[in-house]
């Protein structure tokens, strides 16, 4: 559980307005890169204008919206990147269905190797940001290997939550079940605990628990 509040900066990236966040232990600068979508020189800026150093990278699912950033991220910055094994299974076993979207992305499959993690979890792992910690969460439904973090009362939940909404699970390895799973799972968070999804505002585990119209 993290001890102190990390900064966290949103830069909405790419024709699909993925949500990349920084971040950043106040005491170290140390900073995670989570779901690097496009433009790396953006993401390089804006740690760059918050002193930051970016040393690891956490992909909460490797949907290409999510990755299309990884390469030239892990390249300027030498960082780690971190993503469920499942995840990293699908995308290798599954190329051709995701083809199509990794090119409007610009990703071709030759480029596959570069953008698979450097670490694979399964979840309940702890990741530490500098002076910070917090718990990785399987929460799998939209992917086989979606993640989420919670840093203390902070919530970073890829595409599995969103305000008023979920992931969808129409797309290769989606499970409504597990993703109704995953679900019931971070509503035993606290109610004031924040989220910060992958597409759209933040929000809040209560509010979702009160109000959104898929989980009722």
């Amino acid at each position: 559980m993290a001890s102190k509040d990390p900064e966290i900066v949103r830069l909405v990236l790419g024709p699909y307005q993925t949500n990349c966040y920084l971040v950043i232990c106040p005491e170290t600068r140390v900073a995670l890169a989570i779901d690097p979508a496009v433009r790396t020189e953006g993401i390089m800026r804006a740690a760059q204008q918050r002193t930051a150093r970016i040393e690891q990278i956490l992909l909460t699912h490797m949907h290409p919206d999510h990755i299309a950033g990884v390469a030239g991220l892990k390249e300027a910055t030498g960082a780690r990147v971190l993503a469920h094994r499942l995840d990293a299974e699908l995308i290798t076993s599954q190329p051709v269905e995701f083809k199509p979207a990794m090119q409007t992305f610009g990703i071709q499959p030759s480029s596959l190797p570069e953008l698979l993690p450097d670490v694979l979890l399964e979840g309940g792992e702890t990741l530490s940001i500098g002076q910070i910690s917090g718990t990785v969460i399987h929460t799998p439904g939209h992917t086989p290997g979606g993640v989420c973090l919670q840093l203390g009362h902070h919530l970073f939940s890829g595409d599995t939550l969103f305000a008023q909404g979920v992931g969808r699970v129409d797309l290769p390895g989606g499970n409504l079940e597990m993703l109704l799973q995953s679900l019931q799972r971070l509503f035993t968070l606290p109610a004031e605990t924040a989220v910060y999804p992958g597409h759209g505002p933040s929000t809040t585990i209560g509010a979702e628990k009160e109000d959104n119209p898929y989980v009722r």
